[in-house]
């Protein structure tokens, strides 16, 4: 059975504690296998009174976009986090850009980082696409998904 702990009351979604344990795991096997894997940070740009009947849309919404093998977590506010296990970079776009359609008629930023080219730790992929996704509601909500270089 999974704790409650590792799922959110708001959206039903990956905690971050559980979140923070996948993204861990998924870093043990891209580094063991030379393989890839990418964190998406979104934001919703939504006045505090859409409340939690807009989260748990957008969290329907971003679920349906995903693999069953992702993991999406509502880190805080109205920003979530996706772990794409066996990602790379081209991918992770393609995903970001499905989750911008399914998340139409919401103001959303979406940053993407990718193991290894914009890091290895957790830290280091959390904080970069953080970062992308900052520069992608700086240059325009809506626009294609960019990254910090």
């Amino acid at each position: 059975m999974i704790p409650l702990a590792y799922h959110g009351p708001r959206s039903a979604l990956a905690s971050r504690a559980l979140f923070n344990a996948r993204l861990d795991s998924a870093l043990r096997i891209a580094r063991f296998s030379a393989g890839e894997l990418s964190v998406l940070a979104v934001a919703l740009h939504a006045s505090r009174e859409a409340g939690d009947r807009l989260l748990r849309e957008a969290a329907r919404r971003i679920l349906d976009a995903l693999r069953k093998s992702d993991t999406v977590a509502l880190v805080g506010g109205q920003q979530f986090w996706a772990l794409l296990p066996a990602t790379g970079a081209a991918d992770a776009h393609g995903v970001a850009e499905k989750i911008r359609r399914a998340l139409s008629g919401m103001e959303v930023s979406i940053g993407a980082a990718t193991c290894p080219e914009d890091g290895v730790e957790a830290a280091e992929l959390s904080r970069f696409a953080h970062w992308a996704m900052y520069w992608d509601r700086r240059s325009g909500r809506h626009r294609a998904l960019r990254r910090v270089p």
